[in-house]
């Protein structure tokens, strides 16, 4: 399965660049002040734009509303796939911004942080499974949801 973005236009790509760049480079304390005022002015114009971007595409909210999720919990999956190493480019995509815009990625996200928000070892395989899956590799990975808590259920390296 390869992924479908609900949205995709010069403004995604705009924010995928800058948040690309915030999560390499993190924080700069050798910068001037203005410039790291900046920097961090950039950083939450695009994570804002990110977050409008999915309250504003039927398919994306739908999925948010479904798991009744708020802009909190998506802050915190966010700095969660950033945290777990997905903060990566894949495929062509950014995948903590291309997770969020993609409604299967999202659902499954919003899903394992619902269901296991203090497990590290669930979130860290999401941030894997999510890079396998941007990475065009659905011979490794693809989202196959369970009907009792859609939920992926991982067996020897692969979903079933």
């Amino acid at each position: 399965m390869k992924p479908r973005l609900a949205v995709r236009n010069r403004k995604v790509k705009n924010i995928s660049n800058i948040l690309g760049y915030v999560a390499r480079v993190g924080t700069i304390p050798h910068l001037p002040r203005e410039q790291a005022i900046e920097f961090r002015d950039e950083q939450d114009w695009a994570e804002n734009e990110l977050y409008n971007i999915c309250m504003s595409t039927h398919e994306l909210y739908a999925v948010i509303k479904s798991c009744q999720m708020i802009r909190e919990d998506l802050n915190m999956l966010y700095r969660t796939l950033i945290r777990e190493g997905a903060g990566q480019w894949r495929g062509g995509y950014y995948v903590p911004v291309a997770s969020f815009l993609d409604a299967n990625t999202l659902r499954y996200c919003l899903k394992v942080i619902s269901a296991q928000s203090e497990n590290e070892d669930a979130q860290r395989e999401m941030a894997y499974n999510l890079l396998m899956y941007f990475d065009r590799k659905p011979d490794e990975m693809f989202f196959n949801y369970t009907e009792r808590n859609d939920i992926p259920i991982h067996k020897r390296g692969q979903f079933w």
